[in-house]
């Protein structure tokens, strides 16, 4: 275990701050635990620390926190690593907040749920216990996760869900929107305002091959 989770797992987040942090704008951890760390980065990313309005330029193995909100510019992507090393990599012109992150196994077990409101998504989730969860909210859809590797590709109005590996249960975020579909291996839906999910189909390679693209850091 390297040093940044075994002080998550302990709770020592203001020893994970370093004074170079806390002196470019990251808010005091005492009460905050660090939930996730920058593993990979190309091009530049920022981080708006919850109560803060100025967004601070992000680098590898800087910390996260609980509604860190995230957001890349054109030809950006980054790699996020969570204790339990659960990964998520977010592509170009996204927007993601670290919205709920309990990330430690504990009475309650491991509760996670990122929000997103455009751009690339991919997350490879360590496997779950029954009472543990992890989920994606979008502007259109909400998909909660079983261990698995999923994507997620956010458009004006729309967003579309795909499972490389694993199960995840996908539905409108609206809930006065009834349905719900099982994503199973290679399986996709697309999400709209106001209509259930799309039944699950196959996605074409060249759909698959673009969001892998768009989350891939070497």
């Amino acid at each position: 275990m390297n040093g940044w989770r075994m002080r998550i797992v302990s709770g020592l987040a203001l020893a994970a701050c370093s004074v170079a942090q806390l002196q470019a704008g990251e808010p005091s951890a005492l009460g905050h635990h660090p939930v996730a760390e920058i593993s990979a980065l190309v091009g530049s990313a920022t981080v708006t620390h919850a109560g803060q309005h100025t967004a601070v330029p992000l680098a590898v193995s800087d910390v996260l926190f609980e509604r860190d909100r995230i957001v890349t510019p054109a030809a950006s992507k980054v790699r996020i690593r969570f204790a339990d090393d659960t990964t998520v990599t977010v592509g170009e012109l996204a927007n993601l907040e670290l919205t709920a992150a309990k990330v430690t196994r504990g009475k309650d077990g491991r509760q996670t749920t990122l929000t997103m409101t455009s751009g690339w998504f991919r997350a490879s989730v360590q496997r779950l216990m029954e009472h543990e969860s992890f989920a994606l909210r979008t502007p259109t859809a909400v998909g909660a996760v079983r261990g698995t590797e999923f994507g997620a590709v956010l458009k004006p109005g729309a967003t579309g869900i795909f499972v490389k590996q694993g199960t995840v249960s996908v539905t409108n975020q609206d809930t006065a929107v009834q349905g719900a579909v099982l994503l199973r291996d290679g399986d996709g839906t697309d999400v709209v305002p106001g209509q259930p999910p799309t039944a699950p189909k196959q996605w074409r390679p060249e759909r698959v091959a673009e969001l892998m693209t768009a989350t891939t850091i070497p």
